[in-house]
């Protein structure tokens, strides 16, 4: 596990422009995880809690995750985003966004977790539609007690309040899935 410097992988959103996902003087990858944590952020603020913390981007080879939704996109780049955690964040995160009481892990709230995924890969993928960079959005997954392999994951911790997950972005490093058990 490596600490990242949120400077050193992340680019000053308000002076990109579409032309800018096209250039080569900037590393994609900072220019991709820059406009996708924008939107995350966005979303988080406005679906889950204005009080949403997002901590210090940490980078894995591999990872293990208790509960796992995860969206692929795939066209120009190859982007995985997908949210993590024990059943108590997860569930609190579902009932939030769905204004629902969900007491356990049932198809209905991994969907609305999935569905809250697809809500901010929606928005990247029109953001990167203006820029003339088309992804196409693959159906969501979920899965329990799942490890995930690939060059280069990101991992974002998620807190609010008294709970906390953790956000999972790989931007052109295909991941391997080992699945324990598949929802």
């Amino acid at each position: 596990m490596a600490h990242l410097d949120f400077d050193r992988y992340l680019v000053d959103r308000s002076t990109l422009t579409p032309t800018d996902y096209q250039s080569q003087n900037t590393p994609i990858t900072k220019l991709l995880l820059t406009a996708l944590l924008s939107i995350v952020d966005h979303n988080l603020v406005r679906f889950i809690d204005s009080g949403i913390c997002l901590r210090e981007i940490q980078s894995f080879t591999e990872y293990t995750c208790d509960h796992l939704s995860i969206q692929a996109m795939a066209g120009k780049h190859n982007i995985h985003v997908g949210l993590c955690g024990d059943k108590k964040g997860i569930l609190h995160m579902a009932n939030v966004f769905a204004h629902d009481d969900y007491d356990t892990l049932t198809e209905d709230s991994y969907d609305a977790i999935r569905e809250f995924i697809n809500c901010i890969t929606g928005m990247f993928a029109g953001e990167l539609a203006e820029a003339n960079v088309r992804e196409e959005l693959l159906l969501p997954s979920s899965y329990k007690e799942v490890t995930l392999r690939s060059d280069c994951l990101f991992v974002i911790p998620i807190h609010w309040h008294t709970h906390s997950l953790n956000l999972i972005i790989s931007i052109d490093s295909p991941i391997e899935f080992i699945i324990k058990e598949d929802f």
